[in-house]
């Protein structure tokens, strides 16, 4: 009898627990807190003025000393899906900050700093970059994916500042790299053995590209970045009407995969793009093709949404990466202050750009969910370095 009550309490117990835990990954995760979030937004700036850019700044450095993620990786699906997730490699803190977002984050403090020409902000961004590289310019990361390989701008960068050989050296390991993931056909591929082409390869290789052409003057470097392009421009990755890029074409036949109009992932490739007609003059038509359509798909805000087209809802990401792809190549074009005017309603106080919508988990399945990210944060300082 008394075994019997035992296990009686041990099933309340653990139906209570259950219980509990469906009411907050379920109910209050998933469905509520979204609503609440929404409900209760963050106070933003009220007017920009001559503090408004360093908030951003100090803000993004921040986030770069951050042992944590701004970016969403991943969201709230109920709790089945939490607990089938529990061993996915986008949760580790190593996937997460040594990724696209601080990579291009830790590039554009150090371009914003260098343009202010403060030398202890500098100063600061080299120790934390030191961080990633031994003495002798070998990563101490695992080096494994080419999202990694934005870091490089900034090594670059601190070379032709430092002269030190090892930034120099780090970045001809990041070159290495890149060819090492090449397949039979010369294409950079995004993951070993994908049978897809996808076009964020190109924003995360093409600026490097063109920086370390810069600094070596090789030739094989700027025919690798326009090999890469011109693949995926003349294999079906683009609409030759509008200009508009699609997701991702599959090699074996280059059919298009993926959504035609993920704001994000038209900021890859207009930023690869942008950066090899400033330095090339090619590409002309598919740039300023490109340039006409986007004009065209501003929200009411004359802002962009994570959909252009599509929806109305403003994406941090998808904004700064066209205001600053188009700026790099025009510098008349979004003065900075009316810019930030523009987006004063997505500042907030503490500096932070809002509403960034989270990392994509594969074709066509796109994040709902929408937060801080290190990537817009470093793109609006890398619009606002460019003055």
């Amino acid at each position: 009898m008394k075994r019997n009550v035992i296990a009686l309490y041990i099933i309340l117990i653990l139906s209570l627990l259950l219980n509990i835990a469906y009411f907050k990954f379920d109910t209050f995760d998933y469905y509520l807190l979204p609503k609440l979030k929404k409900h209760f937004s963050y106070k933003t700036i009220s007017e920009v003025n001559h503090t408004t850019e360093w908030l951003i700044f100090n803000k993004g450095l921040y986030m770069l000393k951050s042992q944590n993620s701004s970016m969403i990786y991943s969201e709230d699906q109920g709790l089945t899906n939490k607990l089938l997730g529990l061993k996915s490699s986008r949760k580790s803190p190593e996937f997460q900050i040594y990724n696209f977002p601080k990579s291009y984050l830790t590039y554009t403090l150090f371009s914003y700093a260098f343009k202010e020409n403060n030398s202890e902000m500098v100063a600061e961004i080299i120790h934390e970059f030191d961080k990633l590289i031994d003495s002798e310019g070998k990563p101490l990361f695992n080096l494994n994916k080419v999202d990694q390989v934005p870091f490089a701008l900034t090594s670059l960068e601190l070379y032709k500042y430092t002269k030190e050989v090892k930034y120099l050296t780090f970045g001809h390991n990041i070159y290495n790299f890149i060819k090492s993931q090449m397949d039979e056909n010369g294409i950079v591929c995004y993951r070993l053995n994908s049978k897809v082409y996808f076009y964020d390869t190109l924003g995360m290789i093409i600026p490097f590209l063109m920086v370390y052409y810069k600094v070596t003057k090789e030739d094989e470097v700027i025919s690798l970045a326009r090999h890469q392009i011109d693949y995926y421009i003349t294999n079906n990755g683009i609409n030759h009407i509008n200009y508009m890029p699609i997701h991702g074409i599959r090699k074996a036949d280059h059919v298009q995969v993926g959504s035609a109009n993920w704001g994000r992932g038209i900021g890859w490739y207009f930023l690869a793009l942008s950066y090899f007609h400033k330095e090339t003059g090619e590409f002309e038509k598919e740039f300023k093709g490109l340039s006409k359509t986007l004009n065209g798909l501003r929200n009411s805000e004359g802002l962009w949404s994570q959909f252009p087209g599509t929806s109305n809802v403003f994406d941090a990401s998808t904004t700064t990466m066209f205001i600053y792809s188009m700026k790099y190549v025009d510098l008349n074009l979004f003065p900075s202050k009316e810019t930030l005017n523009c987006l004063k309603n997505y500042i907030a106080v503490d500096g932070a750009i809002l509403q960034t919508s989270g990392d994509t988990y594969t074709l066509n399945n796109y994040s709902r969910s929408f937060g801080n990210s290190e990537l817009s944060q470093g793109m609006l300082l890398l619009f606002l370095s460019v003055d």
